[in-house]
């Protein structure tokens, strides 16, 4: 392959990989009124584990399932804990500490504990499902 070719080749990837990284801020008109987010609950409860030093810790867990509609914007993705996210259905963007990222199907990211999500749906509507940790105020069994 010529260099040449190979240049206009590599500049091509660069310009389309960098417009897929950061999506531009969708305009405020561009949603609808915010409705109510409702999951469907699959599992919560707490579950024993030993951390890497050995000692018992009790963690509460929480699976979700959630459906949010086409054009809405959530301001704070309203789940507490650390979290594992799974875009199921749908496309849509996450804002994270000023950081705007798109997400595909069957992608999967993790919010921190105390980390404030942003949701943004563009015409689909969405899928996702979520497993929350947290530490338990619950007594270690013996």
């Amino acid at each position: 392959m010529r260099q040449g070719t190979f240049h206009v080749i590599l500049v091509w990837f660069s310009f389309a990989l960098g417009l897929q990284a950061q999506p531009t801020p969708a305009p405020a008109d561009s949603f609808d009124k915010p409705v109510a987010l409702v999951p469907r609950e699959r599992f919560n409860g707490t579950v024993t584990v030993k951390d890497r030093a050995g000692r018992t810790r009790v963690l509460e867990i929480q699976m979700r399932d959630w459906t949010i509609p086409n054009r809405q914007r959530v301001e704070r993705f309203p789940q507490d804990g650390t979290i594992i996210v799974q875009l199921r259905a749908g496309d849509l963007v996450t804002v994270m500490n000023g950081q705007r990222q798109a997400r595909t199907p069957d992608d999967f990211w993790t919010v921190p504990a105390g980390t404030a999500m942003t949701i943004e749906t563009g015409q689909d509507t969405v899928a996702l499902q979520t497993v929350a940790t947290r530490e338990s105020s619950a007594t270690p069994p013996r």
